[in-house]
């Protein structure tokens, strides 16, 4: 099986290369191939990964293209054209896999309808992110989050909540004890900052690229499986930490606000529309 890792460098270039170097410490079974492909958006990296027993590609698009729309260009300018028998491991810099992950991976057997792969995600106090949605959020509910973020004032909001509600999970967690199971479960969408497409979500023409920016991404993976009729599975097995250093924090509050923004209305428009195209297509969005 080939494992095609599509990341981002957008000046964090310290972090990249630690990434790698993690990557390249990953036990990895005899048939795994590991290939990264990287989107320089910030058009500064400097060659540093030639000493790491990896195949390492970075890629210069002409502009910023956010997260997902930088991997989908790195996948789409791959300097190797034919790949089979493939997977894809969409991540963020800031993650760190167990080492068994690629081993459990090839291990796994999942049915063909699987499409998405969402791995347990945690952050360093313990709090998981997946499963990240369980099931589909009404229109309504998208409609209300985006005119929140219609000005900074409703992102300063959500963060306040976000945080109370974090550490009412984290405060819960530690009264009860681990009950949730270890078999995969199928849910609508997956954390964005790791997830991994099977060939079947390509073959069967599955979009990566999408025309919002940097947010919403989770929700426009997870309507593309359903389009396709695939179904997004929760593997407890395949594990990972997210340390959280988002690179999304060097933009300010009012551009990320509109970021988010605008990044549900394309998800709206796209998806819960009567007028949506039928394949969810739209032109890839780049940083405004």
């Amino acid at each position: 099986m080939n494992v095609i890792v599509l990341a981002t460098h957008y000046h964090n270039q310290e972090e990249v290369l630690n990434f790698l170097t993690m990557l390249s410490q990953l036990r990895r079974p005899a048939r795994c191939q590991l290939t990264v492909l990287i989107s320089d958006n910030s058009r500064n990296w400097s060659p540093s990964s030639g000493h790491l027993p990896l195949s390492v590609h970075v890629l210069r698009p002409d502009s910023n293209l956010g997260y997902l729309n930088g991997c989908q260009w790195a996948w789409a300018n791959r300097p190797m054209k034919r790949v089979e028998n493939s997977v894809l491991l969409i991540t963020n810099t800031d993650l760190t896999f167990d080492d068994s992950f690629l081993e459990r991976l090839f291990e796994l057997r999942f049915s063909e309808n699987v499409g998405v792969i969402a791995p347990a995600v945690t952050l360093p106090d313990g709090e998981a992110q997946n499963p990240f949605l369980r099931h589909r959020p009404t229109a309504w509910r998208l409609a209300a989050y985006q005119w929140l973020f219609s000005g900074s004032w409703g992102l300063r909001v959500l963060n306040s909540a976000a945080r109370i509600r974090s550490s009412l999970v984290r405060a819960r967690s530690k009264r009860k004890s681990k009950t949730s199971s270890d078999v995969p479960q199928r849910i609508y969408a997956a954390h964005g900052s790791v997830f991994l497409l099977r060939e079947v979500f390509l073959e069967q023409g599955g979009k990566i690229g999408y025309g919002g920016f940097l947010y919403a991404e989770e929700l426009h993976i997870a309507e593309q499986a359903r389009r396709l009729q695939l179904d997004v599975l929760f593997v407890p097995e395949l594990q990972a930490i997210h340390q959280g250093h988002a690179v999304t924090q060097q933009s300010s509050l009012a551009r990320r606000a509109k970021f988010k923004s605008d990044s549900l209305k394309f998800i709206r428009r796209s998806y819960y529309s009567g007028n949506a195209p039928a394949d969810g297509s739209t032109l890839v969005a780049t940083e405004p």
